[in-house]
């Protein structure tokens, strides 16, 4: 792993990247000086505590990288100090677009989002089906931590990752509990959802159905949510991909979509307006 140190004065010199409509709330990101083909993501917050976490939680990323190797996760390639404080880390730059700026285009055509969706599930499923023993799961999964380069799709802010014993990241998604069964998902002692395949796939169902309806559904009320995938039973879309969304009230383990994402293409107008009518 290369180890990138920094002086006060170089650290000063770094000016950030501005992304468009993408959100980092801890992080700042840097083109690397010197080398055009990397880029420097930087902890907003430089707690002693936070950053040895931080730091662990790469080093299990790493090490489970090595061992299973998934090509589609950008994971870190190198440390980041400020003399001898960890303050972050050296990652490959992608020359790609935000997969949000994909997914929710009028202007992109449906079976386009479609492909891109299901690449975002290959590599949820690859995370999940690794060994047993890390308890592996990608943990921050919305649309801005997917990068869409030529034909492929990786995914990016990997150090939030829950590998082993790291925490992981609770999303967005996440943080609106009115359409989740609080029983099924496990909480922490600050009272945040644990992250865990469960939850990948209730984000990643989350994700579709944004695609699909045009609304926010994470945020409706559980009656809302549940009559709208009746609705869409009932005119002719996929019962195994309407079942697999109604999965995440269920008490067995969420039902992933992904192989039911094709019964969604060449989708005629007159189900995009029922798909897009929530109440």
């Amino acid at each position: 792993m290369e180890v990138l140190r920094l002086n006060d004065e170089e650290f000063e010199n770094l000016k950030p990247i501005k992304f468009k409509n993408v959100i980092h709330t801890e992080s700042d990101i840097y083109d690397m000086p010197g080398d055009s083909t990397k880029l420097l993501k930087i902890y907003d917050k430089l707690d002693e505590d936070y950053l040895y976490n931080k730091k662990h939680d790469i080093d299990n990323l790493i090490r489970f990288n090595s061992e299973v190797k998934i090509d589609e996760l950008v994971v870190p390639i190198g440390y980041i100090y400020l003399y001898d404080l960890f303050i972050g880390e050296v990652l490959p730059k992608i020359n790609g677009v935000c997969s949000t700026k994909y997914i929710y285009n009028e202007e992109i055509s449906i079976n386009e989002k479609i492909e891109i969706l299901k690449k975002i599930g290959i590599i949820l499923k690859k995370i999940h089906e690794s060994k047993p023993e890390y308890n592996a799961c990608f943990s921050d999964v919305h649309s801005d931590n997917f990068m869409v380069s030529n034909d492929n799709v990786y995914a990016v802010d990997t150090s939030s990752m829950k590998v082993f014993d790291s925490r992981g990241v609770t999303n967005y998604y996440l943080y609106q509990l009115s359409t989740m069964r609080l029983d099924k998902y496990e909480v922490d002692y600050a009272g945040m959802i644990k992250p865990n395949r469960n939850t990948d796939i209730y984000c990643y169902i989350m994700m579709i159905l944004r695609f699909l309806s045009g609304s926010d559904l994470y945020i409706m009320g559980d009656d809302i949510y549940k009559d709208y995938l009746k609705k869409l039973l009932k005119n002719g879309f996929d019962k195994d991909l309407i079942s697999s969304f109604m999965s995440v009230y269920e008490e067995e383990d969420n039902i992933c979509p992904l192989p039911y994402l094709d019964s969604l293409k060449d989708l005629d107008e007159e189900k995009l307006k029922v798909a897009r009518k929530i109440f």
